[in-house]
């Protein structure tokens, strides 16, 4: 049962935290409650049904708290369910939340505070523990723009603003399948934005057999990473030196993901 303690708001939402969910009923309470937690106070929930047929998922969106908002849509994936979330938002500020994950009580009041503090920074993140059928901290390296070419060291549950979200149209709803936050990052980025990463565990990423990431063939990976290139083929074209280095080096990792 999702609790119906009401978030106390003292000027209207802020943050807007938008969780798509596709038959992850069994998971999606805990991952309501870490919002609940949270000790920054304007904050709205928009959960998205991405045309979910588990009956225990349905179940579960009967018993949501009324201050909670519920979008109803055919399965159309992960971008596309967070894009819907994401145009109801009322907050300046957005923070996508999977169903299956959770965050820290203190994830929204530091990220909003590094954001307010500074015009220029529009992406902020935290350290990142693996739970599930992986567990440890996930070994992300500090933020590199030339890095982040060939590696998504941002997970998809960082704050950013709804204004940004709307200069560059959203997430690519053709990136249904993998990849989708890793592409809209590095729009962001393009856009000239500052990258902060927290140095503390603020998200707690659950890893299950099912993971989507998981399941992508090698041959996948490469068709979704031609993608990223030919969209933000300039931001590799403004690195040459570290792409090369990248390509032409026998221990350089391309495409990987340490959560997999």
């Amino acid at each position: 049962m999702v609790s119906s303690k009401n978030i106390t708001q003292k000027e209207g939402p802020r943050v807007s935290v938008v969780i798509p969910c596709y038959n992850h009923g069994h998971f999606i309470v805990d991952t309501i409650e870490s919002v609940r937690a949270q000790a920054y106070p304007n904050i709205e929930i928009i959960v998205v049904n991405d045309g979910s047929s588990d009956p225990e998922t349905i179940g579960v969106f009967k018993t949501l708290p009324e201050d909670i908002c519920l979008i109803e849509q055919p399965n159309k994936g992960l971008a596309s369910a967070r894009n819907r979330g994401i145009e109801t938002a009322k907050g300046e500020y957005i923070l996508p939340l999977d169903a299956d994950d959770r965050i820290s009580a203190e994830f929204i009041q530091r990220t909003v505070e590094v954001m307010e503090a500074d015009r220029d920074v529009g992406i902020v993140y935290g350290l990142t523990q693996l739970f599930g059928a992986k567990s440890g901290l996930w070994p992300q390296p500090a933020y590199s723009m030339p890095d982040m070419l060939f590696e998504n060291m941002i997970v998809a549950t960082a704050l950013y603003r709804k204004s940004d979200w709307e200069r560059i149209g959203g997430y690519r709803p053709e990136m249904r399948y993998a990849w989708e936050d890793w592409d809209f990052w590095l729009a962001l980025v393009a856009l000239g934005v500052r990258v902060v990463r927290l140095e503390n565990v603020t998200f707690y990423y659950r890893i299950t057999d099912q993971s989507m990431t998981r399941r992508l063939s090698f041959s996948q990976k490469l068709s979704m990473f031609s993608r990223l290139i030919l969209r933000h083929k300039k931001l590799y074209l403004t690195y040459p030196g570290a792409v090369l280095r990248r390509l032409l080096s026998p221990s350089s990792r391309v495409v990987c993901d340490p959560r997999q």
